[in-house]
């Protein structure tokens, strides 16, 4: 982990969190389910973690043991695990490390109730430079730079989502123009 990745995380988990609705919210990438230490009143919502990487999933479950967790990478035809009817999907750092993001998205957006929301974060391309040389230097992550399978501009994240059946309701870069949020729903 890099000495700045955490931080980064933080700020990212903390703009997510004003644009989360519902009683429902499956998070895609959870790590260490660290989003539930962001929202306002965790324990009244039904909450879904799953990430890729088994030990986050086993801090998650030691965590937050009476929630739901599930190691496994979501693809375009991954079966889930769990019933769907979510009110809000996060992604947050997640949609840049998949092969295939519109179908992922095409995927996941089935999890959705009507009206449901989903809410990306992603580095911007002018990042990848920045993220290259930080990740030599072991200020962010190595191995989640290294990951990474995608860039996008705004206009990408727009055809990414349009691509999947989604329409971008905000759009915000932070930390100096260096990340981004999403925030789709469904088209009607």
């Amino acid at each position: 982990m890099g000495l700045l990745s955490p931080w980064l995380a933080s700020q990212r988990l903390k703009r997510v969190c004003k644009w989360v609705i519902g009683d429902a919210v499956l998070d895609v990438g959870c790590a260490d389910g660290r989003l539930l230490g962001y929202l306002t009143k965790p324990e009244d919502l039904r909450y879904v973690g799953i990430d890729a990487g088994g030990r986050e999933i086993a801090a998650a479950k030691t965590r937050f043991p009476e929630r739901e967790f599930y190691a496994l990478f979501v693809t375009e035809n991954t079966d889930l695990p769990f019933r769907a009817g979510f009110d809000c999907i996060v992604m947050s750092a997640f949609i840049e490390h998949v092969d295939n993001p519109s179908g992922v998205l095409t995927r996941l957006k089935r999890e959705l109730k009507p009206g449901g929301r989903v809410i990306i974060t992603t580095p911007t391309c002018a990042a990848q430079p920045v993220l290259r040389f930080g990740s030599r230097l072991g200020i962010f992550s190595k191995e989640a730079f290294g990951e990474h399978k995608s860039h996008f501009g705004k206009d990408e994240l727009v055809k990414v989502l349009a691509d999947a059946g989604l329409r971008i309701e905000h759009y915000e870069r932070f930390q100096f123009g260096f990340n981004q949020l999403a925030v789709a729903r469904a088209k009607d």
